[in-house]
């Protein structure tokens, strides 16, 4: 999913701006961060870190699917398995501030996008296209990015053994990996204030300088957008399409089994925005909303900790889980959904009042 800043922008224009809640105001804290703090600390505390993980696991794929290659060995295929559902955590945290960068290199749906279009992936491994990380950043989305990595890794309900990996096929997964690593990189070099970008100090001198946010207000308000995305996108289309289908192809991770666990870790993400907290405690949303409307930050926590929460007992085989405990995954969909909503009514609204222009 990719979030337009302007279209966010125009988006939450539409939002009703009578009121933030029906809670009554809370008198001001004097510990309070201010909109400068919200805005550093989410730049700090939770995108930098978490796209410094996404680029060290995906370096870490790369060396376990380069070692696969050299020695093709069972062991070797099950630590490149490994290497990439942990280089998928940090992607689906990230996935709560689908902005910026992501956006503007276009790497979301370079880096995810699905369904793997499986026959022509079959045709470019029968051609003889040279396999390496530029010819595979020239391929169409749905032939390169984790799941076509996956894919190849895992095959079919995740029968694929080291036998069955071709020289060919190897060859491919290691550019695959390799242009994985080389996006993630960039992503996270396009954040660090160490490189000539810095979109951090675009986002934190947003109102003050920055050329992509005219005001703090906008550059919280994206904040809200992104996370009231990625909820209604795992709700209503990653859950809900092989639900409504009752078709396990349409699961996003059908190779490796680990949808169920890549919507929970987008909802953790959604959480780490919402509290500026990934490997420490920040300053966030919920602190400043906090500091004024108790009851609306209160609410936010608990039904983000609802929302996580209800991934508890759900198979962590998606797609066998449409068939065996569609009421569980309703009952994900309705948490998760309730957060997309009190995010893009109460909070945006809340902000939409509260931030100085």
């Amino acid at each position: 999913m990719t979030i337009s800043i302007r279209r966010a922008m125009l988006l939450l224009a539409l939002i009703a701006v009578a009121g933030c809640s029906s809670d009554s105001i809370d008198s001001p804290q004097t510990n309070a961060p201010d909109e400068s703090a919200v805005l550093t600390d989410f730049a700090h505390v939770v995108a930098n870190p978490v796209y410094n993980e996404l680029e060290a696991k995906a370096v870490a794929l790369l060396v376990a699917v380069r070692s696969l290659r050299a020695a093709p060995t069972e062991a070797g295929l099950q630590s490149a398995r490994a290497a990439w559902h942990a280089v998928r955590q940090p992607w689906e945290y990230s996935e709560a501030f689908l902005f910026g960068p992501v956006e503007d290199f276009q790497h979301d749906p370079a880096l995810d996008d699905w369904p793997v279009n499986r026959v022509d992936l079959d045709s470019v491994l029968a051609s003889s296209t040279a396999f390496n990380t530029e010819s595979v950043r020239a391929l169409p989305t749905s032939l390169k990015g984790f799941h076509a990595l996956e894919y190849l890794l895992f095959g079919i309900a995740g029968t694929k053994t080291v036998e069955g990996c071709t020289e060919r096929e190897l060859q491919y997964m290691e550019a695959l990996a390799g242009n994985i690593a080389f996006m993630c990189s960039e992503l996270r070099r396009a954040w660090d204030p160490a490189f000539s970008w810095n979109f951090t100090a675009q986002y934190i001198r947003a109102g003050e300088g920055s050329t992509v946010f005219a005001s703090k207000k906008d550059a919280m308000l994206v904040l809200v957008t992104a996370m009231a995305g990625i909820c209604e996108e795992v709700a209503g289309g990653k859950m809900e399409d092989p639900l409504a289908a009752m078709d396990s192809t349409l699961e996003e991770s059908q190779f490796s089994h680990s949808s169920t666990a890549d919507f929970r870790n987008n909802m953790i993400g959604v959480r780490n925005v919402f509290r500026a907290n990934f490997l420490r405690d920040g300053r966030g949303l919920d602190d400043y909303i906090a500091a004024k409307n108790l009851s609306l930050a209160n609410r936010v926590r608990g039904r983000m900790d609802a929302a996580v929460a209800a991934f508890d007992g759900l198979d962590p085989h998606f797609g066998r889980a449409i068939f065996t405990q569609q009421s569980l995954i309703r009952r994900a969909q309705d948490a998760i959904t309730a957060v997309q909503e009190i995010l893009e009514n109460e909070v945006a609204a809340f902000l939409r009042q509260q931030v100085p222009n």
